[in-house]
């Protein structure tokens, strides 16, 4: 879902999830937890909570914003408009309201 790299990104998603979701796991000394839909899930969302991105996204849903969201998530792409496009049909076939 969203790759963690580096060892003290690890480390901060073990702190994090201890913090949200309790437990004892260590992901920095077992980076194979990593590989359970749940865990994955949970990194993904670190990362969005690590860089403040909720706060971004809840500005709306404009060009301008959907561009620096993916400029955070991954800086390189060449897909900003595809991006974007598919967030819009995305919310035109109300595949969101059911989590709503």
């Amino acid at each position: 879902m969203k790759q963690l790299t580096f060892r003290g990104n690890y480390r901060s998603f073990t702190q994090y999830h201890a913090e949200k979701w309790g437990g004892d796991l260590d992901f920095e000394s077992d980076p194979d937890l990593l590989l359970e839909a749940k865990y994955a899930t949970r990194s993904a969302l670190f990362f969005w909570d690590h860089n403040s991105l909720p706060e971004l996204a809840d500005k709306g849903v404009t060009k301008k914003i959907s561009y620096s969201i993916t400029a955070i998530v991954n800086k390189y792409d060449d897909h900003y408009d595809d991006r974007f496009n598919n967030l819009n049909n995305f919310l035109s076939k109300r595949v969101f309201d059911a989590l709503f």
